[in-house]
């Protein structure tokens, strides 16, 4: 089992000195003052407070050539375009941007050149994506601080930061990630080390509310494992996290156990794959060719594989599983569309009787056999088990001329009718009865005709004459 200890953030104090250190230049007074050398329409929705100017809705024309800050609120556009920073905010060191974060929003345009900006505060702005390509870049030379925390990211390209040499601390938390591969690059530690809050990233709806890099090294480590490779070409999902439980029942809150389902659907296989990776919960392999379900049993990697779909293959019996530990363990089993005539009624009931998790079973559309052998234990065991096997109106007996049975619903047809005797001639049950009688007739005349040649003749049986 894979485990994860999942870790509180502790990045918040070092962050708060390090933002009162970049507002060192603002000033002392504190009481609100419209700006007064800004146009009268900047004026109408900025508020000065010394070297901070904060707006709302809208972008002042000029924010004045001693402040340091802005503060822009309640961005009401879904696009916001960065040249309209333009060469008036090259003085500005500190820029804020925000809106509302249910709305969906992205920016038209890299950020231009010129600017001086040191600390970037884009969160909580809805943003989906951090494009176009190279949207920091011109930022290279000043940037410290980059805030995009609570936004809506599933993805982040490890070049996306690469270009800022001398960005010191980046914020990413609060967004929900996308946890595929693409994103295992951040369990590279050299990659990563201006990530502070990566410790606290959480996966988005696949994995929700997951912690980001333990998902990613299950996804790592199932990449490695899968038989994705000819002749197999199986794919492999990661396709739940889930709360590793204690050996006596309950949770494991700070450990994490992969669900994983392997799918090899029609890919021209003879056989089940050799090795599974390590946790997997659901085998697909239909619409092959396969006819062994022996590794369900032997092979050690199919130890935790609780749901097989081996639907539309050549499996002419699965006599292999009797007494198996798998049949009292697995929760789906279908095996539809193959060659099904018979099954060891007896063995699959006892081992199914064991099984606490059975779910659900599927035997349609296989050619059973009817006949008063069979079919009334078959019978049996379709009703034991008739809240799990969801598709007993498809079992039927196979197609075969004049057989009155043929393509009949097996859990409707009459026993009566099953064990009938032939019409228009003997039985073989008959016929046996009748062969018994005959020698028995014979074995009782050859005594009675010894005991009247000893009476008149004193002569012996010839076999008894020659015993010793």
């Amino acid at each position: 089992m894979v485990q994860w200890q999942q870790q509180a953030p502790l990045w918040r104090q070092n962050a708060q000195l390090f933002f009162a250190l970049l507002l060192t230049l603002q000033a002392a007074s504190t009481r609100p003052a419209e700006v007064g050398s800004a146009e009268q329409e900047a004026a109408q929705h900025c508020l000065r407070e010394g070297l901070r100017l904060t707006c709302e809705g809208q972008l002042p024309v000029a924010p004045g050539p001693d402040v340091v800050d802005v503060r822009l609120n309640d961005w009401p556009e879904i696009i916001f375009d960065p040249r309209l920073l333009g060469a008036s905010f090259g003085h500005v060191k500190n820029l804020s941007i925000h809106g509302e974060p249910n709305t969906i929003r992205r920016f038209t345009h890299v950020f231009p050149a010129g600017l001086g900006l040191q600390m970037l505060n884009i969160s909580h702005l809805g943003l989906v994506s951090l494009e176009p390509a190279g949207l920091f870049d011109y930022l290279a030379a000043s940037l410290t601080v980059l805030d995009v925390s609570h936004n809506q990211l599933h993805y982040l390209a490890h070049t996306t930061l690469t270009p800022l040499l001398n960005l010191r601390l980046a914020y990413f938390e609060g967004n929900p990630w996308k946890c595929t591969l693409e994103l295992t690059w951040l369990l590279n530690a050299s990659q990563t080390s201006l990530l502070t809050d990566l410790s606290t990233w959480e996966c988005g709806p696949s994995y929700q509310g997951k912690s980001v890099l333990p998902v990613l090294q299950m996804q790592r480590t199932l990449s490695s494992q899968c038989p994705s490779k000819t002749p197999y070409n199986c794919s492999c999902t990661l396709t739940n996290v889930v709360p590793a439980m204690k050996p006596g029942g309950g949770v494991l809150s700070d450990q994490l156990f992969p669900v994983i389902t392997v799918n090899c659907t029609a890919r021209g296989l003879y056989r089940a794959p050799p090795y599974l990776p390590a946790n997997t919960t659901t085998l697909i392999l239909s619409k092959n060719m396969i006819s062994d379900v022996r590794p369900l049993a032997m092979n050690p990697y199919y130890r935790q594989v609780k749901d097989v779909y081996l639907d539309s293959n050549q499996i002419r019996s699965i006599a292999t599983l009797e007494g198996t530990d798998w049949l009292t363990t697995c929760r789906v089993f279908s095996l539809r569309n193959n060659f099904l005539s018979q099954i060891p009624v007896y063995a699959i009931t006892n081992g199914l009787g064991k099984n606490k998790n059975l779910a659900q079973l599927f035997l349609g559309n296989n050619p059973w056999v009817c006949d008063c052998m069979f079919t009334p234990g078959f019978q049996d065991l379709l009703a034991q088990y008739q809240s799990v096997i969801k598709d007993a109106g498809d079992i039927r007996c196979a197609l075969r001329e004049g057989d009155e049975n043929s393509l009949q619903p097996i859990r409707h047809l009459s026993r009566s009718l099953l064990c009938q005797e032939p019409k228009g001639g003997l039985s073989g049950l008959d016929i046996l009865n009748v062969s018994l009688a005959l020698c028995i007739m014979l074995v009782l005349g050859k005594l009675a005709y010894d005991y009247w040649s000893f009476k008149t003749s004193g002569r012996l049986p010839w076999l008894v004459a020659k015993m010793p």
